[in-house]
């Protein structure tokens, strides 16, 4: 345990910076949704953006 991590650790604990057990790895998993056109399975927040330049079929 360094310096920094106390610092972060007496961050963490004031409720200024949230806490990652996993060490940072994961990314963040968005809800996922199908495309109308070709069933591709695309994060929800880029449906419009995808169905708009979509080609149909797969």
């Amino acid at each position: 345990m360094g310096k920094r991590d106390r610092e972060r650790v007496a961050r963490v604990t004031a409720g200024t910076e949230p806490m990652h057990t996993d060490g940072g790895h994961t990314r963040y998993n968005p809800p996922m949704m199908q495309c109308s056109k070709c069933k591709h399975w695309v994060p929800a927040h880029y449906l419009e953006v995808h169905v708009k330049e979509c080609k149909g079929r797969r």
